[in-house]
């Protein structure tokens, strides 16, 4: 469920690849094109695509170029491949996951979980986030909890999910949420 998968292929290729996704219920979210010099043609992409997920939101990033007017790598492409040390006390660094709760705009409650609060209540809003706020927007974060595990926020996530609007509510208002 909601499971990813990246490919890399030559642009020529994205026929096929979209057949694939639709046949096999994958929903195509990204497509990052590269090229090797501005104003040239893509000589490669990147698709990310999701499992059982809506297929709006298609997002056709710009193109990065990968090599400088002096045929050297661009910066950017610099950065990926030549990882520092500073790159790799920042990746080691433990990255956070939460479990939150969204009132929506017919007053019913959504847990949810991710790694980033912000970007999620920004996607719930334009109607990516979930099937179940699609429908239900605006809605506004009433309470989240922090986890160093992701598998502890999924927990969170599910255990709320499976208890009656009466319990939610109690919980809710012990956490000082206001709804």
């Amino acid at each position: 469920m909601k499971g990813k998968m990246f490919m890399v292929h030559r642009p020529e290729r994205l026929g096929e690849i979209a057949y694939y996704c639709m046949k096999h219920d994958l929903s195509i979210k990204v497509v990052q094109p590269f090229v090797s010099h501005r104003g040239e043609d893509s000589n490669l992409v990147i698709v990310e695509a999701v499992k059982h997920t809506a297929s709006d939101g298609l997002v056709l990033k710009d193109a990065i170029e990968v090599h400088a007017k002096n045929g050297d790598f661009s910066p950017r492409i610099q950065r990926i491949i030549r990882e520092t040390p500073e790159d790799r006390k920042r990746h080691e660094q433990k990255e956070k996951y939460y479990f939150y709760v969204l009132l929506c705009r017919d007053g019913s409650f959504y847990g949810g979980f991710t790694n980033d609060l912000a970007h999620r209540l920004k996607m719930h809003n334009s109607g990516k986030g979930a099937k179940y706020t699609k429908a239900r927007r605006p809605v506004k974060m009433i309470y989240h909890e922090e986890f160093d595990d992701k598998s502890l926020a999924l927990k969170r996530e599910y255990w709320f999910k499976h208890h009656t609007r009466k319990w939610k509510e109690s919980f809710l208002r012990k956490h000082s949420a206001h709804f």
